[in-house]
């Protein structure tokens, strides 16, 4: 009787350790469940925050691309484009969309400051949110757009040689520092020199005879001839050299004489254009952007150009034809070995109907042009 309660005792004994490993294995799956779980949600967390920062970088991509219009939406669930690029397309872990402000052109005062649409607020803001499985991930990101650096004219036309010599032929030329807009109305900002030099100012007016000096107008009295003194006397080389790699045209040692077009601001066309070595522009060519010359300019009979031009040698204009040839401004370098006699030595050769007009709305369009949004803040609300 003692060995049947003996051996009972023992099974409940057995059978309750049994049940507590059993429970204690079940309190471990279940943890591990909840860990993995825990686990799946804090990557799926990460995802989710990656792919918002990247829906963030496509928005800064479209935007510099020009592909993105006031109004647009990202919508990675149902675009048919692997995103995330696994091979998938608008798979669950595609949950993304996406829409930007932008406060430039929104009509609203969005710093507060009692102006609307002012120049800082050239502001993008872009609102992101992802999702990957249980976790979705909001973000707030800003983007300015970053201005392509360029010098700030000090005249319609700067030379950059102390001693530089010109050539002024005839009463048909002008040369004006007066702000002029692309439709030919004055400007809003202030006027600069029809012609800056790099040293004394008299080494040019005493090249310019008494019928000519009302041709150069600007600030102060005429001729409108004034010193600046650059903040690097190499800086045309030095912009020459920094902006030529970004070029969407290029001559090399070009020897013929260029027709044709190099961009169209009335169509928003604007380009980088570099000439490694001497350039000849012939009557009936047009431009627009950034024109980087290497050597020598010479332009000949009718041509319209809006932006800036850099020659790093001589620049020569000849020929009749009306049209406002150049709405912008032209830094003159006046820095290669001369090898020509007469006219070509001079650092600045104007002869016939010739508009050089100072336009800082042709300039702040085309630095518009080649600016690019980056990212200066981005922060999960």
């Amino acid at each position: 009787m003692e060995t049947k309660r003996s051996a009972g005792y023992v099974t409940v004994v057995l059978l309750a350790g049994v049940l507590a490993v059993a429970g204690a294995i079940t309190a471990f799956l279940r943890m591990e469940v909840v860990r993995a779980r825990w686990t799946e949600d804090q990557l799926h967390r990460e995802r989710a925050f990656a792919l918002a920062e990247g829906g963030v970088g496509q928005v800064e991509a479209l935007l510099n691309a020009g592909a993105w219009a006031p109004g647009t939406a990202l919508d990675w669930s149902n675009d048919f484009v692997d995103n995330d690029g696994d091979g998938l397309v608008d798979e669950s872990d595609e949950a993304l969309g996406a829409t930007a402000e932008l406060w430039g052109s929104d009509g609203i005062d969005n710093d507060g400051d009692g102006a609307v649409d002012e120049p800082d607020e050239d502001v993008v803001r872009v609102s992101c949110q992802a999702t990957v499985g249980r976790s979705t991930r909001p973000v707030l990101a800003w983007l300015n757009r970053a201005i392509v650096n360029l010098p700030a004219p000090a005249g319609a036309v700067f030379l950059n040689d102390p001693l530089a010599d010109a050539s002024f032929s005839g009463n048909a030329f002008s040369i004006d520092g007066n702000d002029t807009n692309l439709d030919g109305t004055s400007g809003s900002s202030g006027s600069i020199y029809g012609i800056a030099i790099n040293g004394n100012p008299t080494q040019i007016t005493s090249q310019l005879s008494n019928q000519q000096k009302d041709n150069v107008t600007g600030t102060g009295a005429f001729p409108s001839v004034g010193q600046e003194t650059p903040y690097d006397p190499f800086f045309i080389d030095a912009l020459i050299a920094s902006l030529g790699p970004s070029a969407s045209t290029v001559f090399n040692n070009y020897t013929g004489t260029f027709t044709g077009s190099l961009g169209d601001w009335t169509t928003g066309d604007y380009r980088i254009t570099l000439s490694n070595g001497d350039l000849k522009i012939a009557g009936g060519s047009t431009g627009a952007g950034i024109l980087l010359v290497d050597g020598n300019l010479t332009v000949s009979g009718g041509w319209e150009f809006v932006g800036y031009v850099f020659v790093s040698g001589t620049a020569r204009f000849t020929g009749g034809g009306g049209g406002k040839r150049l709405r912008g401004t032209l830094f003159v370098g006046g820095d290669v070995q001369q090898t020509q006699t007469g006219n070509d030595d001079e650092d600045l050769t104007v002869t016939g109907t010739i508009d050089l007009l100072f336009s800082s709305q042709a300039l702040t369009t085309v630095q518009q042009a080649f600016s690019q949004y980056r990212i200066s803040a981005l922060v999960e609300p």
